[in-house]
């Protein structure tokens, strides 16, 4: 069950866990496989906490950039 969504920039991806840009480290579920994403990429993530309250990804995936609106 998903308890919360984040979104941030991918630092580093292991097989066992994530980090972020910001240096939090979420650990991975066994047996669960994430796309290969590039250092640098935007990403949400939905997450659940363990037993612990540890966060523990359940999905990820590559989040649309925002461009603010200019005006000239």
């Amino acid at each position: 069950m998903v308890s919360g969504v984040l979104i941030g920039i991918l630092k580093e991806q292991d097989a066992d866990y994530i980090v972020l840009g910001d240096n939090t480290r979420i650990p991975l579920p066994a047996g669960l496989f994430l796309e290969r994403l590039d250092s640098g990429t935007l990403v949400t993530i939905n997450y659940s906490r363990d037993s612990g309250g540890e966060m523990v990804i359940e999905s990820m995936k590559r989040s649309l950039a925002f461009r603010p609106y200019s005006t000239r």
